[in-house]
C-alpha cells in the first residue's frame, strides 16, 4: 500500500495535549494502550518506538468540558492486523471501555476516550483498491466489522507495547462551520477535498489518502477551548517543500508568520518541512 504519510504527502507528526493529572493519563496512555514516555517536569512525551507522537502537559485545575470545538479525535494508525490485534487485546485485559470494531469502508477503527474526555481513534487501513467509490468518488461509510477477523491475527509475545510504527494518521476537530474549515484548511494550507457528508462533515487530505483530516459540525451552540481547559493545545503539521513555499507565500501576502500560525480554533501548528528535499 502506498506511504501517505511521508515526505510527499502533507500530514500530522504530533499533537500536545493539556490533561488533569499526569499520572491519570499515563495509566492511560502507557499501561493500557501500550505507549512508551519520558516525563520532564509537568510534561511527557509519548513514544510509539522512535516516533515522538503526543506531548501530555498536567494542569491540575483544568475539568471537563462539554461543547467546545476543537479535538474530536486524534486518530492512531497501525501498521497491520496484528499490530490491532495485541493493542485490542490490551484494551480487553484492562477491561478498559472501547466502541465496537466499525468498518468505514477505507479503514477499520475502534473509539474511546482518555481520562480527560480527549477522543481517541485507533484504525488500520484498507488497501487502497479496497476503497469504495462512486464514480470515482470516495464514498465512506460507517458499519460493523467482524471481530474474529481482527483477532486472529493476535500475537501473544509482542503485546508488551504499542507497535513501534505507529503514526498520526489523522486528526478531526469539530468546527462552527464548514465554510469557514474549508477556507482555511484548504484554500490556505493547501488540504484537498475528498468527500463532503451531508454538508456537516468535511473530509480533507493530501496526495490522495482518504483523509488526514475530518471536519464537522455535529455540535451545536459550541465555544472555542478556553486556556485552562483540557484538550487540544497545538500540533505539528509537516508539508512538502513546494507545499511550504506556497503556503509561506501566501501566509507573507496575509501578513502572517508562518512561525506563529494558528488554526481558527485557536490550536497553534508548528509548521515543518525538509528543506533539503
Amino acid at each position: 500500500m502506498k506511504n501517505y504519510h511521508n515526505h510527499q504527502s502533507m500530514h500530522f507528526k504530533h499533537i500536545s495535549l493539556v490533561v488533569n493529572n499526569l499520572k491519570q493519563s499515563l495509566h492511560f496512555y502507557h499501561e493500557v494502550l501500550g505507549f512508551s514516555y519520558h516525563i520532564k517536569d509537568n510534561k511527557a512525551e509519548l513514544y510509539a518506538g522512535q516516533n515522538d507522537l503526543v506531548t501530555l502537559i498536567e494542569d491540575p485545575h483544568v475539568k471537563k468540558t462539554m461543547d467546545v470545538y476543537g479535538l474530536y479525535h486524534v486518530a492512531f494508525l497501525l501498521p497491520s492486523k496484528k499490530a490491532f490485534a495485541n493493542l485490542l487485546n490490551r484494551l480487553f485485559m484492562h477491561q478498559y471501555q472501547a466502541s465496537s470494531l466499525t468498518d468505514h469502508g477505507v479503514s477499520v477503527a475502534i473509539y474511546l476516550d482518555d481520562p480527560d474526555g480527549n477522543g481517541i481513534e485507533i484504525y488500520i487501513d484498507k488497501d487502497e483498491t479496497l476503497w469504495p467509490r462512486i464514480d470515482g468518488s470516495l464514498q465512506m461509510y460507517t458499519k460493523g466489522y467482524p471481530l474474529d477477523d481482527i483477532m486472529n491475527h493476535k500475537d501473544e509475545s509482542t503485546i508488551e507495547t504499542i507497535d513501534t510504527h505507529t503514526i498520526i494518521g489523522h486528526l478531526h476537530f469539530y468546527v462552527p462551520s464548514i465554510d469557514e474549515a474549508r477556507s482555511f484548511y484548504v484554500d490556505l494550507l493547501g488540504f484537498t477535498e475528498t468527500q463532503l457528508f451531508m454538508n456537516s462533515a468535511l473530509f480533507i487530505s493530501d496526495n490522495g489518502y482518504h483523509h488526514h483530516l475530518g471536519l464537522n459540525t455535529w455540535l451545536r451552540q459550541a465555544r472555542l477551548r478556553a486556556e485552562h481547559e483540557p484538550g487540544l493545545q497545538s500540533y505539528s503539521l509537516y508539508l512538502p517543500k513546494v507545499a511550504f513555499e506556497r503556503l509561506s507565500l501566501k501566509l507573507k501576502g496575509k501578513m502572517l508568520d508562518i512561525n506563529h500560525l494558528k488554526d481558527p480554533l485557536g490550536h497553534s501548528i508548528d509548521i515543518i518541512t525538509n528543506k533539503s528535499e
